[in-house]
């Protein structure tokens, strides 16, 4: 009975922990508008990304922006999220 109760505690204990964790994970991180190649003529693709704690999504994101501006398209890149006032 003992263990069972160990492995209660601590399977609580791991909830509360990732209930607390979860408003940061989800917490929007708004990016600054960006444009690539500001002049180019054939079209404009932009692309949306969704910041994590992490630059690790920022790269797909980056890598993708590659085609396009081999193409010499403007490219612009932000998040969703819109910016909190004054910052």
């Amino acid at each position: 009975m003992t263990r069972r109760l160990a492995v209660g505690v601590f399977l609580l204990t791991v909830a509360m922990g990732l209930g607390a964790l979860q408003p940061k994970i989800e917490r929007a991180n708004p990016s600054a508008f960006a444009v690539d190649n500001a002049e180019g003529e054939p079209g404009t693709a932009r692309l949306l990304h969704h910041p994590g704690l992490s630059d690790r999504r920022l790269e797909p994101t980056n890598a993708f922006a590659e085609a396009p501006l081999t193409a010499d398209w403007r490219v612009e890149r932000t998040t969703a999220a819109r910016p909190e006032a004054g910052a």
